[in-house]
């Protein structure tokens, strides 16, 4: 395909499937990867659903999730990357960037017949300044843990309930968070375990072992610490 082409068709096994390119279709299906209701293999099947006209056909889901998740990448395979803070809900922002998409497109995407992802992905990343961006720049530094300059507090004041994410943050936790926080009370039980005279021989390898790893598992360590605390 070139790369001046739009994708309307996907790989999965070998063989090729249609896919929903039209924006609303993968903000539906993004909608449904994020929603709480849901457990992560709904979430999952949800948005094969959402995107494959044919998903009762397809012949490997993984490999369809793959291709979807390519797709949604503008066509880019999905890269494990270090934590990335997290800066647009597009349900909660829609009232803003879709005005904001309209001055790039110079017409309504919300009104209009048919709009490929890509193509609104483009305008989307051609937002200049406006009211989006500011709420995006404030996210980006409180995220980062940067001072806000006297103007930008007052517009964080002024727009609170704009600027914060009401999203569950669970939904949206980067594996490397989590990572993290497991390190981190590993850390804090070998502190203890030195300053407290007792010891288990493989105690802290059977902690780990017992609260498993990933983000669905990590909360363990954290609730029995908690308890031992």
């Amino acid at each position: 395909m070139s790369a001046w082409e739009l994708p309307t068709t996907v790989e999965v096994a070998g063989r090729s499937f249609a896919i929903r390119s039209d924006f609303r279709a993968v903000l539906d299906a993004l909608a449904a990867l994020t929603d709480p209701d849901l457990t992560q293999q709904e979430q999952y099947v949800a948005c094969l659903q959402i995107l494959y006209p044919r998903w009762k056909e397809l012949p490997d889901a993984n490999a369809a999730l793959r291709a979807a998740f390519t797709f949604i990448n503008e066509g880019k395979e999905d890269e494990k990357q270090g934590f990335r803070p997290r800066l647009v809900d597009w349900e909660q922002d829609a009232a803003l960037i879709a005005p904001a998409v309209d001055k790039v497109l110079g017409y309504s995407c919300r009104r209009c017949g048919y709009l490929h992802w890509w193509e609104f992905l483009g305008a989307f990343h051609g937002i200049g300044d406006g009211l989006f961006a500011q709420v995006v720049n404030i996210r980006n530094k409180r995220a980062r843990g940067k001072m806000l300059d006297k103007s930008e507090q007052e517009f964080a004041r002024e727009n609170a309930a704009v600027i914060k994410i009401h999203a569950a943050e669970s939904v949206d936790l980067p594996w490397s968070i989590c990572a993290m926080i497991q390190k981190f009370l590993i850390l804090l039980w070998s502190t203890w375990a030195i300053l407290v005279p007792f010891s288990h021989s493989g105690f802290l390898q059977s902690i780990s072992q017992h609260c498993g790893e990933g983000p669905a598992h990590w909360f363990r360590l954290v609730e029995y610490t908690i308890f031992c605390f």
